[in-house]
């Protein structure tokens, strides 16, 4: 019988070769502020690419397995199967904690900074302590041609304390319509929300930039609020939620204070909901 080699781990394909050459000198290690807008984003773009996995399975389902001839549900039997999750994600109250950093972008090349993950940040960042109301739950807006349904309307309130670059605390507030839950594989639930409202910094904000666009130079400490908000459920947890969440300030375009002031702060957080 042939004697067995010696185990060479550096033969193993499960473990990494050694490089060649000589060392390569270690390489700075990304902020954790980038790393938190990069991860933020490429959670959003995921999401939405991930809501038309329904869509796809469907397409693909015309060709069953050999090995399965069980037919395929109806729609009408999917939602049925369905309403017992719906119903286990349904709240009154939820409290969210929330860590964020500023991004260097403007509103309108949000979305296109999202798909390419190019989100600059800059060592300005908050920690706020959020909750929110429900006082809406599954109406029906009709627009027309079409309706939304399963919308849920709530009232959202932040206190954020800045750190960084600047050092203020900040109240917000909003109205914000939250669509309904999509399903992944009934294991996985998302939404989106959008919320319109007033902030308040209660000192002024000297990272911000003024309306001669020089920083910490006649900020404005009043302005509107938008918060553009993605929450992931996992369905076999419906009390705890991870949510991405982008926070606005602007003086909506002049309309409330000088165009060009105000922030963008993109970041995560955990939410409990009752």
């Amino acid at each position: 019988m042939a004697a067995h080699a010696p185990f060479d781990p550096r033969k193993n394909p499960c473990v990494g070769q050694p490089h060649s050459g000589s060392a390569q000198p270690n390489q700075a290690q990304p902020e954790s502020a980038h790393r938190l807008a990069r991860c933020a984003a490429a959670g959003l773009l995921l999401a939405l690419g991930g809501l038309y996995s329904p869509c796809l399975g469907a397409a693909q389902a015309g060709t069953p397995a050999a090995t399965d001839s069980r037919p395929e549900p109806s729609e009408e039997q999917r939602v049925l199967g369905q309403a017992p999750i719906r119903e286990s994600l349904r709240r009154r109250f939820h409290f969210t904690v929330y860590r964020a950093t500023w991004a260097e972008i403007t509103l309108p090349s949000f979305p296109i900074r999202v798909v390419t993950l190019d989100m600059p940040v800059r060592k300005a960042f908050f920690t706020s302590a959020g909750v929110g109301v429900v006082l809406l739950q599954d109406f029906t807006l009709p627009l027309g041609l079409f309706s939304l349904t399963g919308l849920d309307l709530e009232l959202d309130g932040q206190l954020l304390q800045h750190s960084g670059h600047q050092d203020h605390l900040e109240l917000s507030g909003a109205l914000v319509l939250r669509t309904g839950d999509g399903l992944l594989w009934d294991v996985l639930a998302i939404n989106f929300a959008f919320g319109e409202g007033l902030s308040q910094a209660l000192a002024d904000p000297i990272y911000e930039k003024g309306p001669e666009g020089r920083r910490g130079e006649n900020t404005v400490r009043f302005q509107n609020h938008l918060l553009f908000e993605l929450e992931l459920t996992p369905v076999p947890l419906p009390q705890v939620r991870l949510v991405l969440r982008l926070h606005h300030r602007s003086g909506i375009y002049g309309l409330i204070s000088p165009q060009k002031t105000g922030s963008n702060y993109l970041g995560a957080g955990l939410r409990i909901s009752l």
